[in-house]
């Protein structure tokens, strides 16, 4: 039970119930055709929301890495192993990052052409808007123009 009015909480996932330090006020586009209806009909009617894994965004090149093969010790394999090691290590980064990970994509903007060209099938669908309150801090997406090196 909430004892100060002035304190929002949330449900954590245990059932508890703990203050909510972060409120966000934030959207996602959909379309209104073909499955795209049924899954944005969850949304709305059962409260269900999908979270993507990294292979399924429509971006080949999010959420990818590069590893920096500088320093490793080559001497055992040949630098000749050089490449094959470095795709070995990449791909491997990849599948656990898709085991273990899965994005919940949203926006801060309501009103980004691009967006609505895009994800709400050419301006035809919706722009659901969704108040977030959570203990946790959420993360926004970095864009660089660099693959990030591990």
């Amino acid at each position: 039970m909430n004892a100060n009015p002035d304190v929002d909480f949330i449900e954590t996932a245990d059932g508890t119930s703990a203050p909510s330090a972060y409120t966000h006020r934030l959207f996602k586009y959909r379309s209104l055709l073909g499955e795209s209806r049924e899954y944005t009909s969850r949304i709305v009617t059962r409260r269900h929301i999908y979270y993507a894994a990294a292979h399924e965004f429509n971006d080949p090149f999010d959420s990818r890495v590069s590893v920096n093969m500088d320093g490793a010790p080559l001497n055992e394999f040949g630098s000749s192993k050089r490449a094959e090691l470095k795709a070995f290590a990449e791909k491997w980064f990849w599948e656990e990052m898709n085991k273990d990970l899965a994005v919940l994509s949203l926006t801060e903007l309501h009103d980004n052409i691009l967006m609505w060209s895009h994800y709400a099938d050419g301006h035809r669908g919706i722009c659901l808007d969704f108040t977030v309150r959570t203990s946790e801090d959420l993360h926004r997406v970095r864009y660089a123009d660099v693959c990030p090196q591990f």
